[in-house]
């Protein structure tokens, strides 16, 4: 599990294991303090980042595990166009906006819309 907790603090830019950590009954995803996944099999969270590829495929709980900020202190606000998908739980950062957030899709292709700190991204998912 420790391994796990360096790999996805490795994958998102988090040093603090207060930012994204693994515990409990199984591999946990907890950002900022907040569980967003733990079951037997392991969540995969993407990092909102310039440019980058695809959301092609769901992982636990058939959901989305998306990082929108780049640690807790900072949020952002996160939409989803069009509505094809439904946030279901959210991770906040010390400004009470999203620091990470969970998406369950509704249809195969949307965009999720991160604004934060003047920077506005687009992440695209196109499931298959």
């Amino acid at each position: 599990m420790l391994a796990s907790a360096a790999l996805l603090a490795a994958a998102t830019g988090c040093s603090s294991s207060e930012k994204i950590t693994a515990g409990g009954p199984g591999p946990a995803l907890k950002v900022c303090g907040t569980t967003l996944w733990n079951g037997a099999a392991g969540a995969v969270s993407y990092q909102a980042t310039p440019r980058m590829a695809p959301i092609m495929t769901l992982t636990a709980g058939e959901a989305i595990y998306l990082r929108v900020s780049t640690g807790c202190d900072h949020g952002a606000v996160v939409s989803i166009s069009p509505h094809a998908a439904t946030i279901t739980r959210t991770a906040k950062a010390k400004d009470h906006l999203a620091a990470a957030v969970v998406i369950k899709p509704k249809e195969k292709h949307f965009t999720v819309i991160v604004r934060r700190q003047g920077q506005i991204l687009s992440v695209q998912v196109a499931l298959s």
